[in-house]
């Protein structure tokens, strides 16, 4: 239970009695995806509806997007919990519902803006991966860089703090399916849009 006091948030009391207080209280929302009306119809689940590439759920016709939709076939293993993603499963499962082919296939992204910095990422870093490379770009402003994370040779992620240009050029790498090597990725002198633009 959650006690306020005087307007404000006083404490919480566990499910065992114990109560904590606290300067503030942070509530996350969403963590775990709510999935028992499809479990009570019979769809199939994990962390997460599951679903094809159309959003389609094991039940012919019936269709699940947003963050608790699970693709199986993903190459991340994850549901993405994004605006971005949200949209691009509607528009998924509309082009499955009216027999079209799906939208092209996006990297995952991700936005925010903290303590006046945007950060940007692209892409997903495999969890417990002993073998994810990170490797810093220099950015075109002084304060700006990206990381480009590799497993192997295979670009896997971009994630940026002040460098728009860096982000934009690996989602766009990630979604063309491209994997520059390390040592350009290092190189600031590397002219890593002609290497986009070239492919």
């Amino acid at each position: 239970d959650i006690a306020a006091d005087h307007g404000g948030f006083s404490h919480v009391t566990l499910s065992d009695g114990r109560q904590l207080s606290a300067d503030m209280l942070v509530v996350g929302i969403g963590v775990t995806p709510e999935t028992a009306l499809a479990e009570a119809a019979g769809i199939e689940t994990g962390n997460g509806i599951l679903v094809d590439a159309g959003m389609q759920t094991s039940m012919a016709g019936i269709y699940a997007i947003g963050d608790g939709a699970l693709q199986r076939d993903s190459a991340y293993g994850i549901r993405i919990e994004s605006v971005h993603n949200a949209q691009d499963s509607a528009e998924r499962a509309a082009a499955a519902i009216n027999g079209h082919a799906p939208p092209a296939v996006q990297a995952p992204w991700f936005w925010s803006e903290q303590f006046g910095l945007r950060l940007q990422s692209a892409g997903i870093v495999p969890a417990a991966a002993d073998d994810v490379v990170c490797l810093r770009r220099p950015g075109k402003r002084a304060d700006g860089f990206s990381i480009w994370s590799f497993r192997g040779d295979e670009l896997c992620a971009v994630e940026a703090v002040g460098d728009p240009a860096g982000y934009m050029l690996g989602k766009t790498c990630l979604e063309k399916g491209l994997s520059p090597t390390h040592d350009a990725v290092t190189d600031a002198a590397f002219d890593m849009k002609a290497f986009v633009a070239a492919k």
